[in-house]
């Protein structure tokens, strides 16, 4: 464990959640994420419950300077490349 490195529930504690957010199937805890999709960056909601499980299955940590002055603080490196997510100020 590097010291970029966070346990799930310390990057979880970091989110900036939106407590009622509805993407079509009921309200539920979401966090903005952004991707870099290669023409841009990609933003889009996640649900709490799937950010925790892609970070339990890849890990995640600190982002870089650029992202977190963006308040996009926290990172998980999957198949696709960094995903960040939104963190409070």
């Amino acid at each position: 464990m590097d010291e970029f490195t966070l346990s799930v529930e310390d990057a979880l504690a970091r989110l900036d959640i939106i407590e009622d957010y509805d993407p079509g199937d009921g309200p539920q805890p979401c966090v903005h994420t952004v991707r870099d999709a290669g023409f841009g960056l990609l933003g889009a909601h996640w649900s709490v419950a799937n950010a925790r499980k892609l970070m339990e299955k890849h890990g995640v940590s600190e982002s870089g300077p650029q992202a977190q002055a963006g308040n996009h603080g926290v990172a998980v490196i999957d198949e696709d490349g960094p995903l960040f997510f939104a963190t409070k100020p």
